[in-house]
Formats: structure tokens, C-alpha cells, sequence
């Protein structure tokens, strides 16, 4: 048996070239150990050690002898298991792999993602209580992976499935926690297309740098802001005395003035490769302003006493929740403006995708630009926000902040 062999009975067109490096060797292991995690009663010790699975064991133990039953999945399964070892190379991997598909929908192919995770749970278990991490965040967080697929599942008619499983590479690192209603991300290193500044009354300016600008104020290049006629390039300069460079405008727009800071009085907060916490926002919950208050006030006790040595200098998010053009659309009471509106907003080159993707693509449908027309409109916000895209308008991704 070959790797290339092996991939061509599963239907795999694509695979990394560096599994050539390891494929006999975990091929004889298979042959003589089997594979730990193709095994139902792995997942078993699982729940009865760390209260996990709760509402997947059956399917997971189900799922883990189909692949034990099946020598080509077996061997697929222990490949990606052994390169999931390799962290750094592991993105670049999935990114050239074909995961295995049947003709029709297939347990022992779907849940390979799903199973593969779980590996990671005793880990963060340990490193989590060697923190002492309170138990509602540890026991949210290493079940951040069963929950992606229980959505799946939700949106797919209860097949199994895991979605961005290399975005998802997050949860396996230990980088990805659960708190009360957001996912805090870190370590994560502040960009470098702006630096924020702070005065001596704790106002806050953010100038954009090495950015370049369509005359309309939003980084050239995303949606709609393709032509590049009289656009620009934002650059931060720096005299003896003073910053000067280009403010973003209270919807994240940069401005074509510039705005000059006097060293005496204004002094660098926030610059590239800073320790932030990048925030998240789970689907599905209760998001009502005080929600999202107690949470953030929770995050800064938890960072404080669990994670004193990051030093964390600020709270960040990159999501269309941010843009501004969300409250011209629902209003200044909606819980997504009051979200957006914690944030200096920071307009970032976007696809002005992701609205789309979140809002509609809830069963399994991708939608693009060209099926506008056909968007539902079953909640307001459908309504509102298929009328804005059809109007030639497009809800865009910006980056913000908070300290």
C-alpha cells in the first residue's frame, strides 16, 4: 500500500506531499496497534472523566468503529492523526487535503473531524486546571468542539459534520476559550495596519498605516471599492514632536485629512505585535447588552487572575457585528449596535462576505452575490440586510478596539 494508493480508493484528489514522510510508519503502526481514537470506548473514558459528549457519545462511539471497520479510513484517520502532531504545518496541510467523501452522506467519513478534536480535551483539561482556570470557563471550553458540531448537525438534519476545521485549529492549541458569551482568542498579536494613540484626558485616536485607501475612505479593494481612481495610501509619519497620519471616522472610514498628535501630549497605546485578546461571538445565544457587559467584566477577572503574565492590552474584534451601518439598518437599540458601539472601529480590506455567510448560510446553502434575489427573508434582518446588498451596498468586516 501506497499513500497514493491509499488516497486514490478514498476518492482523495489532493493530499500534503509531506505525508510521504510518515506514511510507513504509521501505516505499520496501524497494522500492528490499531489507532486509539477508532475505538468506542475512547470516547467513553472521555465523558466519564471530563463530563464531555453528552449529547454525541452514541454517535461518536458509532462513528469510531465504523472507522475501525474499515481499513482505507482506518489508515486516512491514524494519517491525519499523527500530522495533527505537527502544529506549525498543520493549517498548510488541511489547506491541501481532500478529506474523504462517499457518493451520499457517510458517518465514518463525516465525523473524521469531530473525532480527531476530542484528542485534544485531556490536554486543555491539564493545562487550564494548572491555571486555575474557574471550572464554568474550563467546562465550557474544552466543549467548544462538540458544540461546532451539534451546530452543524442543527443546520445539516442531524448529519455530523465540523465546520472550519482549520479555523478551528484554534480549539486544538489551547487558544480558544469559552466565557459566558463571547469565545476569548489568545495569545493573539495586535496588526500593523494602524497604531493607537492615548492623551492625557484618555482620549483615544487610531491612525492608519500602510494602507492603501479608496477615495471614499474604506481600504481599496474591498467590495465595491475596487477602482482605484484618486485613491491613496495611508502612512503614519513621524517627526520629533508629533505623529501625524490619517484618523478612521466614527464608522471606521479613514479620512482623507490628517490629524497631527503632539508627542508632549499624546503617547503610542497600542502598536503592532501588542498581546491582545481577540474576541468572538458564538452563534445562537442571548446577546442583550448586559449579557455582553457581564461578560467582558468576567473576561478581565479571569485574564487577571488566571492569565497574569500575558499582559494583555486591549480587547479586540474583527467581525461585521462592528460596522456601523448595522444600527443605520436596526437602529441604535439593536443588541448588534450596542456591540459595535463598545469599539473604536477601524475599517480593515474586506470581501463584505461575512454577513452573508453568518446570516443565511444557516442550512448548509452557500450563498453568493448572484443569488441576492433568491435570499430568504424570514427575520428582520434578512429582510434588511438582503434590500442593502440589492441596493448595491455590502455590510463590511472591521477591525475594533477597547481597553
Amino acid at each position: 500500500m501506497t499513500l497514493q494508493k491509499l488516497t486514490e480508493r478514498l476518492g482523495i484528489k489532493r493530499y500534503p506531499s509531506r505525508w510521504e514522510e510518515f506514511f510507513d510508519e504509521v501505516a505499520k503502526d496501524v497494522k500492528e496497534n490499531g489507532c486509539p481514537l477508532a475505538d468506542s470506548s475512547y470516547y467513553q473514558k472521555l465523558h466519564d472523566e471530563y463530563g464531555v459528549l453528552t449529547n454525541l457519545l452514541d454517535i461518536y462511539k458509532q462513528a469510531a468503529e465504523e472507522i475501525k471497520a474499515d481499513c482505507d479510513c482506518l489508515l486516512f484517520f491514524a494519517l491525519l492523526r499523527r500530522a495533527m502532531k505537527d502544529r506549525d504545518k498543520i493549517r498548510g496541510d488541511l489547506a491541501a487535503l481532500d478529506m474523504p467523501q462517499g457518493e451520499s452522506y457517510c458517518l465514518k467519513y463525516a465525523a473524521i473531524p469531530s473525532l480527531i478534536m476530542c484528542e485534544c480535551i485531556p490536554k486543555l483539561y491539564g493545562d487550564m486546571k494548572a491555571r486555575n482556570v474557574p471550572s464554568d470557563i474550563l467546562e465550557d471550553s474544552i466543549k467548544n468542539a462538540e458544540r461546532v458540531t451539534e451546530n452543524y448537525m442543527k443546520a445539516h438534519n442531524g448529519e455530523i459534520g465540523f465546520s472550519n476545521f482549520d479555523w478551528h485549529q484554534l480549539l486544538y492549541d489551547g487558544r480558544l476559550f469559552r466565557v459566558k458569551r463571547l469565545q476569548l482568542e489568545f495569545p493573539f498579536r495586535f496588526l500593523g495596519i494602524y497604531k493607537v494613540f492615548e492623551n492625557r484626558e484618555g482620549e483615544i485616536i487610531a491612525l492608519a498605516h500602510n494602507i492603501a485607501v479608496h477615495r471614499d475612505g474604506v481600504p481599496l479593494g474591498s467590495l465595491r471599492y475596487e477602482d482605484d481612481t484618486d485613491s491613496y495610501t495611508a502612512v503614519i509619519e513621524e517627526t520629533e514632536d508629533a505623529y501625524i497620519g490619517h484618523p478612521f471616522d466614527e464608522y471606521g472610514k479613514i479620512m482623507r485629512e490628517k490629524v497631527t498628535l503632539p508627542k508632549n501630549d499624546w503617547q503610542l497605546k497600542l502598536k503592532a505585535g501588542d498581546p491582545v485578546v481577540s474576541l468572538h461571538i458564538p452563534r445562537g445565544e442571548k446577546f442583550d447588552d448586559a449579557t455582553v457587559q457581564d461578560t467582558i467584566d468576567y473576561s478581565r477577572e479571569f485574564l487577571d487572575k488566571c492569565y497574569p503574565d500575558y499582559g494583555n492590552k486591549a480587547f479586540f474584534c474583527a467581525s461585521w457585528l462592528l460596522d456601523k451601518q448595522i444600527e443605520d439598518l436596526m437602529g441604535t437599540d439593536s443588541n448588534i449596535a450596542k456591540f459595535g458601539n463598545r469599539f473604536q472601529r477601524m475599517q480593515y480590506k474586506s470581501d463584505g462576505m461575512a454577513a452573508i455567510r453568518f446570516v443565511f448560510n444557516v442550512n448548509g446553502k452557500k450563498y453568493t452575490l448572484d443569488d441576492l434575489e433568491s435570499l430568504p427573508e424570514s427575520t428582520r434582518l434578512e429582510k434588511l440586510l438582503k434590500k442593502h446588498y440589492l441596493d448595491g451596498k455590502a455590510i463590511y468586516e472591521p477591525h475594533g478596539i477597547f481597553f
